[in-house]
């Protein structure tokens, strides 16, 4: 899943060259005499589908369509007996251009070059922040309809599982679709964008005077790297994905400002959640993760939770 962070960004151009091979005739098209190594200049994985943003600042998504997250305004598989590049760029809106992407589980989310975000993909829990349920991109395109209300221009975006938060450009952040968890930040757990706006709500509490520089999505939690380069984390936190010591999830019953930062033991740089578990890259270059790690996700030569009992800068 994704968030629009510059260790996400990093990460995720190591499979520019994967799909400068899926894309090669429509990037070619499209770049000239851009290298094939160039072929997307952006990148995010969902649940079941992908989505470039190619030189051009066009997107073109593949994989599994049933719900519109493809954008194409139909329900078809692209990818499966065909190449991306034949479906063509998804429609964004006259004269509009991409900058940044996010896929969650089920939905897309395009971050504009006028600040305007526009989602598509399956639309329940108001996760596309259109104040209904309705799919967008199944049997029409996003451009057609009206970019989602935030309350301004933004920044940056993240795509969870079934939530989307985006970064305006004061820094205030805005989190909308499934509450249930605490994770829109709220101090609640309704749902936003199901039946009114994203702009309707007061900004996510974050801190006094404190504004957000990145955010990231994970499957049903998020987590904010502040301008003062701490992080704080909101939503479900069953395997210490919060890194907060305990299971307990915030911003269910109280905003994230109420429970401080996570203790990483030092400045974070860049932050990237996964569907169980977040990493933070710090200012020495090392890593700090914590959350589910099974499989050896945390990269501590262990299958242990990390966050649950103990915070992620006592680790490793």
């Amino acid at each position: 899943m994704s968030s629009q962070t510059r260790t996400a960004t990093l990460l995720k151009l190591l499979l520019i060259v994967v799909v400068g091979c899926v894309l090669p005739v429509g990037a070619a098209a499209e770049q000239a005499s851009q290298p094939a190594s160039a072929a997307a200049g952006g990148l995010d994985v969902g649940r079941f589908h992908s989505c470039a943003l190619l030189p051009s600042a066009g997107v073109r998504c593949w994989g599994y369509g049933a719900d519109g997250s493809l954008g194409y305004g139909n329900r078809a598989t692209i990818g499966d007996d065909e190449t991306p590049a034949a479906a063509g760029p998804v429609e964004l809106g006259a004269g509009r251009t991409g900058v940044a992407l996010s896929a969650g589980d089920f939905h897309t989310c395009a971050l504009l070059d006028d600040g305007a975000v526009r989602c598509w993909g399956f639309g329940g829990d108001g996760r596309l922040g259109t104040a209904s349920n309705a799919a967008i991109g199944d049997d029409e395109t996003p451009a057609s309809l009206s970019p989602v209300d935030i309350g301004g221009r933004a920044k940056a975006i993240t795509a969870g599982g079934n939530h989307s938060c985006a970064i305006l450009d004061d820094g205030n952040v805005r989190c909308w679709g499934f509450g249930l968890d605490g994770q829109l930040g709220y101090g609640n757990a309704d749902y936003i964008g199901d039946n009114e706006a994203p702009s309707v709500v007061a900004p996510v509490k974050l801190g006094a005077g404190r504004t957000a520089r990145a955010i990231t999505a994970g499957r049903l939690h998020t987590c904010a790297l502040l301008d003062d380069q701490t992080v704080r984390c909101w939503g479900a936190n069953g395997n210490g994905q919060l890194g907060y010591g305990t299971r307990e999830s915030v911003g269910e019953n109280e905003t994230p400002d109420a429970v401080g930062p996570v203790k990483l033991g030092r400045p974070a740089i860049a932050l990237s959640a996964g569907g169980f578990h977040t990493c933070a890259l710090l200012d020495d270059g090392t890593v700090r993760c914590w959350g589910f790690g099974l499989d050896g996700r945390l990269g501590y030569n262990n299958n242990d939770n990390v966050g649950d009992d103990e915070s992620p800068g006592s680790a490793g």
